[in-house]
């Protein structure tokens, strides 16, 4: 574990944030934004999800799959004992079986194919570690003293994904693999307690990879509107500042998605965590720093009663249409997120960037007004990979309504300036919400070099002189594309039973462009 700079101190006893809270973390230091607070290179405890098994380096977190989707030109190794966790190199797995996988190589083999749950894993982990004595008694300490709400589980429903019905279970399983002597009591608290504290572990572009959990992160309070956030980068963990924190000041994260209302923060803190929370945000009844918007009951009914498949999507993003409600407002724009990904998975970039480049204009920057915030950032690198994808010889289909380009007298020769634009952006944004030090640095930076090789001189300068003309093109095309809705053959043939027109508007009819201009 590293204290970056020592600028870090715990509170003993009460959070300065809430009276709800438990010890908080205080800088010790004026920090400006977008500088590490701690950096943690070997987490306490960590799992991989199961598909994330076949994938991903057990000991290092080296995913096979690139920030861009792209093959790694590497291969992972079995383990030879278990045949269930992977490697990219000896030393990694040299590195992982004096941590842990000693302890569990045998249980995990008398189980395969059969991969135990990631929690019954995590907290097998713990006690493995701890029958060992390879936990380090400051961590212990720390680790052993955060909440674990046992009492609060005990009162949850059986319908609840976490039930104390389903934690005894997992207690059971623990105690029978790991054939400790620990009392099933002891267990069951200790489930609670990682149940709580866990994060979720990701690449540095926010898929998900598994959990990890660690006794200073753990002691981060949390807040709807914080003033730090975690990103990962392999296996280590960073705290970077979203703004100036002056000294003396607590440091926060987020434990959910902050951007939806406050009724939906409260309730969903409640049911997760057992608290109520008392931020600023959440006494003002704001979002964001923001007024906070809830959909009227009939949409909220309608939504959630949607399929869960692209036709269910597309069906909310229409409904949310037909009421007018606000773009940025959620679940709106958790539905347009969710379309985003599902029409990049079909390959049907088109309609993907129409809908990231109105996220990117109207969304984004409403939910996150920190330009280098994680989230942003990475969605940023999104939308810049689409703009690529249409610029490469493969996919030269259109870009969206071509009236609305020829109406701003947009030239396709504009793209490359576009293009060049997005990536010093996100380059600006990454330096600050994940650091010059992490791999994704170091393949943008590979990437720029290549582009710079291909570019005609002045490229770039070009392209930072046109930015602001351009945007302002960009921005009133996208702000036409707000409330269009892609309708799949499914919504059609409803419609038609329902006796209603579904036919996209003219404006949205797709037009082949210009080649594009080499």
């Amino acid at each position: 574990m590293v204290i970056v700079k020592g600028v870090c101190r715990v509170i003993p006893g009460e959070s300065t944030i809430s009276s709800e809270a438990g010890t908080g973390i205080l800088v010790n230091q004026d920090i400006a934004p977008g500088e590490p607070i701690l950096q943690i290179h070997e987490p306490f405890l960590r799992v991989l999800d199961s598909p994330r098994l076949m994938d991903t380096c057990e000991n290092c977190i080296y995913n096979l799959t690139n920030e861009f989707g792209e093959r790694r030109a590497i291969d992972l190794s079995k383990c030879g004992g278990c045949g269930v966790v992977r490697y990219c190199s000896e030393k990694c797995q040299k590195t992982s079986w004096k941590h842990h996988h000693k302890y569990e190589c045998k249980i995990f083999k008398s189980l395969h194919p059969r991969v135990l749950p990631n929690t019954v894993r995590l907290t097998m982990q713990f006690f493995l570690r701890l029958k060992a004595r390879l936990i380090e008694k400051s961590d212990l300490q720390i680790f052993l003293g955060l909440e674990d709400h046992l009492e609060h589980f005990q009162k949850l429903p059986s319908s609840a994904p976490n039930s104390f019905e389903n934690i005894q279970l997992m207690a059971q399983a623990v105690k029978e693999y790991s054939k400790g002597s620990e009392p099933l009591v002891a267990i069951q608290k200790m489930l609670c307690l990682i149940i709580v504290n866990t994060l979720t572990l990701t690449t540095p572009v926010l898929d998900t990879l598994g959990l990890v959990i660690d006794p200073l992160l753990s002691l981060i309070n949390h807040s709807c509107n914080p003033n730090t956030a975690i990103t990962f980068n392999g296996s280590t963990s960073s705290v970077r500042s979203l703004r100036a924190i002056p000294s003396g000041t607590e440091i926060t994260v987020s434990y959910i998605d902050n951007t939806f209302s406050r009724k939906t923060r409260i309730l969903e803190l409640q049911s997760r965590y057992f608290f109520n929370c008392t931020c600023q945000d959440c006494k003002n009844g704001t979002t964001v720093g923001k007024a906070s918007i809830s959909p009227p009951q009939d949409l909220e009914n309608l939504l959630q009663s949607l399929p869960d498949n692209q036709t269910g999507l597309e069906m909310g993003l229409k409904a949310c249409v037909t009421a007018n409600y606000p773009p940025h407002a959620q679940p709106y724009a958790a539905l347009r997120d969710r379309y985003i990904l599902t029409l990049i998975g079909e390959k049907n970039f088109k309609r993907a960037f129409q809908h990231a480049l109105v996220r990117y204009f109207f969304i984004d920057s409403v939910h996150y007004p920190t330009t280098f915030h994680p989230v942003r950032v990475v969605r940023l690198m999104t939308l810049h990979r689409l703009i690529g994808v249409f610029m490469s010889n493969d996919h030269r289909g259109g870009w969206g309504p071509d009236t609305d380009w020829k109406k701003e007298g947009w030239d396709y020769r504009n793209w490359p300036s576009v293009f060049i634009s997005f990536m010093m952006e996100y380059k600006e944004g990454l330096r600050k919400s994940h650091g010059e030090e992490t791999g994704i640095w170091d393949n943008l930076q590979a990437f720029e070099k290549r582009i710079s090789r291909e570019m005609p001189e002045g490229g770039f300068t070009k392209a930072e002189q046109r930015k602001a003309e351009l945007w302002a093109k960009l921005r009133r095309i996208a702000e036409k594309w707000k409330d269009v809705v892609c309708y799949s053959p499914e919504i059609e043939e409803q419609a038609k039973k329902e006796g209603r027109a579904a036919s996209l508007p003219e404006s949205e009819v797709v037009m082949e462009p210009p080649k594009r201009q080499v």
